[in-house]
């Protein structure tokens, strides 16, 4: 069974289960580097939301035992979840229409300009280099964690503002919003392998415990300070936000860079290479950059998923001068 008949199946399902009173559709969505996700969109007259589930996850769990009973409860988690949580949300969507209820909330994003052309016809954009700079309103809340709304030229035309206007508040709300976080290579290296035992093996409290106790014997054996100079790896930082979601940004952000060259007395080196984060390499005298860029390339094939690439190029900071180019 392909996507495209499960997703149908389940479609059928769920408007059967809803009934007459709800609209069940399939959806195309136009996501990050071009890619067009399809999902079930329910709408209900009585409620101005119309969420989408995207089911490409769980196809991949179920295609291969695509039972009656797995597509019943497939329905069902939709069905709860739209009762549970979309129902319970409580957005005021009157608030847009006012720009000046809403301008504390306009946050920017970085995306690669070529892979997203066609979307940036569509939407409020600044080009800096091979990305852009593209605008969301914030719309977190218990329920939506991560909720956002992406900004269209039609926005700025029926509030009435600039590109200009929105790029200053914009430029001002996100570092404010979205706090930076700088770790070593070696934290993040932590982080993911505590959340991998944790997948495979639970998080119950003595699970917690044990694992605490093994991350902290195994690196209290690398203190960075004391790493071999031509461990690269150990020399590698990672930068983003407090949510760890849409932390590129942070690229822009006022005197961040210039600021973390001046703590490491470096000249740097930096990855755009997820939309979530930018990693930070301390140059270093004779460096092969053509190498650096293969580095990047080989992280965005191996290690991010095609949807939030954000680039495979390598930016170089030069301290003398306060200024970011981009290498080719």
């Amino acid at each position: 069974m392909n996507y495209s008949k499960y997703i149908e199946i389940i479609r059928n399902e769920t408007q059967q289960k809803m009934g007459d009173d709800f609209s069940i559709t399939i959806s195309e969505v136009k996501k990050n580097n071009g890619i067009i996700l399809q999902g079930i969109c329910i709408t209900d007259q009585t409620n101005r939301l119309s969420p989408i589930f995207y089911l490409n996850d769980q196809f991949q769990m179920d295609k291969n035992a695509c039972t009656e009973i797995r597509i019943r409860e497939t329905v069902g988690d939709i069905i709860r979840l739209y009762y549970d949580q979309c129902l319970s949300a409580h957005i005021d969507l009157g608030l847009f229409k006012s720009y000046q209820k809403m301008k504390d909330k306009i946050l920017y994003r970085l995306v690669n300009f070529e892979k997203n052309k066609d979307l940036l016809k569509e939407i409020p954009h600044k080009r800096f280099y091979d990305l852009a700079m593209i605008f969301y309103c914030d719309i977190q809340n218990d329920f939506f964690e991560n909720g956002s709304i992406l900004l269209y030229n039609s926005h700025l035309e029926s509030w009435g503002i600039t590109l200009e206007r929105l790029f200053a508040d914009a430029f001002e709300n996100t570092p404010r919003s979205l706090p930076v976080i700088i770790q070593s290579m070696t934290e993040v290296m932590k982080e993911l392998l505590e959340a991998r035992i944790y997948e495979k093996y639970g998080d119950d409290a003595e699970t917690k415990v044990l694992v605490k106790e093994f991350l902290k014997r195994e690196y209290s054996k690398m203190n960075e300070s004391n790493l071999m100079q031509d461990d690269k790896r150990y020399k590698m930082y990672v930068a983003g936000n407090i949510f760890k979601l849409y932390g590129a940004a942070v690229l822009l952000y006022p005197d961040f860079i210039k600021n973390f060259a001046n703590q490491l007395k470096a000249d740097l080196y930096i990855f755009p290479s997820s939309v979530h984060e930018i990693i930070i390499v301390p140059a270093e005298e004779n460096q092969n950059r053509s190498e650096l860029l293969k580095m990047v390339c080989e992280i965005n094939a191996t290690q991010v998923s095609p949807e939030e690439i954000l680039a495979d190029t390598v930016y170089y900071y030069q301290r003398s001068v306060d200024a970011l180019e981009m290498i080719s």
